[in-house]
């Protein structure tokens, strides 16, 4: 595959590619090649977005074959290289931009994300420490110097910065620093997306209390993302009551949030366990079928075990032992 994408840089560079479409109406102030980079940043973007790396790849090249003295080019080129395991050629990349940037957050942030992916968390997490430590040293601008478009972009590096640094802090088990940095990002741009994120830390963190207390009341627009956190956390607190209503309203946006389904049978199947089992006795069948439904998942090798409850988790142990052809 990467010969062919050799073979296919090395005829757009000898001029034998397609050539290009004529600017569009909307690029009448842009020249033709930064028309092209325009295109050609776009397109990667999009094949980046949906995972589709090595066609990232190729676009990036092309525009930085165009305009070789873009760093945010070439850092998106170095981004898209780790993601498929090219570290080293991407390491070498970051080395170099960071050489003539050392202080610009947002390419720190890059290279952190590069070291994740490598599973170098204490490296990450330590410039994720020293970018937190720039932004409070004062190095951003003064927000009243700020268009709102660019508050909004600044706020959002701010708070990819926080994130980050709250999950790779919890890996590492610095909980308060997790909880620190992660109220900081969810209070930045409150979300769905955040509060999901957010939810997930508070349920690892066993703070069942604080996810019901954030999530506040629920509607007919809850995400079933932020109704599956709900869900356990109202478990972990043992109010089943609630938790199955929490349910029923996951099952009712089932195909919306198919990933928030699993976590929400098990709930229903732990809140009526006690009562089911109790048919299990005389009816096999009965006992199978209330099995059939749940969709079993392996906690102990599953990295999502971090962000559930303990008592979830014993529990589903617990009653996993009454599944058909295991000994009671």
């Amino acid at each position: 595959m990467r010969l062919f994408l050799s073979l296919l840089l090395s005829l757009f560079f000898a001029s034998c590619a397609v050539a290009p479409q004529a600017p569009s109406p909307s690029s009448q102030f842009l020249s033709e090649n930064e028309y092209d980079v325009v295109s050609l940043v776009s397109r990667a973007s999009k094949y980046f977005a949906k995972g589709r790396y090595l066609d990232a790849e190729l676009y990036y090249r092309l525009a930085n074959y165009l305009r070789p003295s873009d760093s945010s080019i070439q850092a998106q080129l170095a981004s898209t290289l780790g993601k498929q395991g090219l570290y080293e050629e991407s390491e070498l990349l970051f080395d170099r931009l960071l050489a003539r940037s050392p202080r610009n957050v947002t390419l720190r942030n890059s290279y952190a994300s590069l070291l994740i992916d490598r599973g170098d968390y204490e490296r990450a997490f330590s410039i994720f420490e020293e970018n937190i430590s720039l932004l409070e040293a004062g190095l951003f601008r003064e927000e009243k110097k700020l268009l709102p478009q660019q508050i909004q972009k600044r706020n959002a590096l701010i708070q990819s910065l926080y994130r980050n640094h709250a999950t790779l802090a919890f890996r590492l088990g610095d909980e308060q620093d997790a909880l620190c940095s992660s109220l900081v990002s969810h209070g930045l741009l409150p979300g769905p997306l955040e509060m999901k994120r957010h939810g997930k830390l508070l349920l690892g963190l066993e703070l069942p209390e604080v996810v019901v207390s954030a999530v506040g009341e629920v509607g007919p627009a809850t995400p079933g993302d932020t109704l599956r956190i709900l869900a356990l956390a109202q478990y972990s607190l043992g109010d089943c009551p609630n938790a199955l209503d929490t349910v029923e309203r996951i099952i009712e946006q089932k195909i919306k949030y198919p990933q928030a389904l699993s976590d929400a049978l098990w709930v229903r199947a732990l809140c009526t366990f006690e009562q089911e089992k109790e048919l299990f006795v005389d009816d096999e069948e009965k006992r199978e079928l209330f099995f059939e439904e749940l969709a079993f998942t392996d906690f102990a090798e599953d990295l999502s075990r971090l962000y559930k409850p303990d008592k979830f988790l014993v529990d589903v142990e617990r009653v996993e032992l009454e599944r058909p052809g295991e000994p009671e």
